[in-house]
């Protein structure tokens, strides 16, 4: 298949987001225009503590219009490592550091509109320190024993692939 790329141009771009319309040249010589979003890739991050409890933060979602029980996560500025952004929003959102942060997967979130990668970590060996949110952040932090997690559903990808990897490979 060939596809070739006519034009691209950025029609929007904030600190979260930046949305890119494309003209592109399909196999069959037709041409279209694709719009999607572009630039940031984030971490969630699965932190178990010494206890056995799993760490979740509360927050409201204003593009869903509620409160989310999620996995912590953020942002990975430019320029940083997954890595070091996963220890960072950890820290940031619950006040955990980890001595040990394994990468348990990276995916592409939805790549028929974005190009955006999700990595995830597991966070073990936690100390606690300070939650220091940023000023429009509202977070709660939530913890759980492992072994009865809460009935509610999860909203999100990151903390599905997070469950599961929980439920099938730490015991």
């Amino acid at each position: 298949m060939d596809f070739k790329h006519l034009s691209k141009k950025k029609i929007f771009e904030n600190s979260h987001i930046t949305v890119i319309s494309e003209t592109l040249e399909l196999p069959d010589k037709s041409v279209v225009d694709w719009t999607f979003t572009a630039g940031r890739h984030y971490v969630g991050i699965l932190p178990i503590t010494k206890n056995q409890k799993v760490v979740f933060v509360k927050q409201y979602r204003p593009a869903l219009g509620k409160i989310t029980l999620e996995i912590p996560a953020g942002i990975v500025e430019i320029g940083e490592e997954p890595l070091v952004a996963a220890q960072r929003e950890l820290l940031e959102e619950t006040g955990y550091h980890s001595k040990k942060l394994t990468k348990i997967c990276e995916y592409y979130t939805s790549p028929g509109f974005t190009d955006s990668k999700f990595y995830i970590f597991l966070a073990e060996e936690l100390e606690f320190y300070e939650q220091s949110l940023d000023p429009e952040e509202f977070i709660e932090v939530v913890e759980f024993d492992k072994d009865s997690l809460p009935s509610e559903a999860f909203d999100d990808s990151k903390s599905l692939i997070a469950m599961l990897y929980l439920q099938n490979n730490i015991k």
